[in-house]
């Protein structure tokens, strides 16, 4: 529903086994180039945007030193998500969200390379947004992820 979306993700995490780590996490992105969809809610439906896409992650990582300052990963994980839209409540209590959202599963795969602490990364993400019936089976659920990451 969105071709580019600016984010950022923080991973905090706790070694299991040699060169393997427990990593949990929280990812935020801001889409732009949105595209409008259909939104369903109490057999109506409405036309609307993802306005922001949040996730919390837990991920099993594995790393590998390939030389002097430069390390490999890979990894896979799950999570929640949530993709909130620009669709206002017609009602809602203090504290929730003004905003309809698209909650779902997250299940995702990818990989690292990293010299020092600045590396590349890919992934994939599946996110079945349909299950919940807030969207058509059209809607989507994958995406590919890349970017630059920050390790310290």
């Amino acid at each position: 529903r969105y071709k580019i979306a600016p984010s950022l993700t923080a991973y905090g995490g706790i070694p299991v086994l040699k060169n393997t780590n427990i990593d949990i996490g929280f990812h935020v992105a801001f889409p732009s180039k949105r595209k409008k969809f259909d939104y369903h809610y109490h057999k109506e439906t409405y036309e609307t945007k993802v306005d922001l896409d949040i996730s919390l992650l837990l991920r099993i990582r594995h790393h590998k030193k390939l030389a002097t300052n430069t390390y490999w990963s890979v990894y896979a994980g799950t999570g929640l998500n949530v993709l909130q839209t620009g669709l206002e409540k017609e009602y809602y209590y203090e504290g929730e969200s003004r905003y309809h959202s698209i909650e779902t599963l997250e299940l995702f795969g990818g990989t690292n390379i990293r010299y020092k602490v600045i590396g590349l990364f890919i992934e994939y993400h599946y996110n079945p947004y349909s299950i919940g019936g807030k969207v058509d089976k059209k809607f989507g659920n994958s995406s590919l992820n890349m970017g630059v990451s920050f390790s310290f």
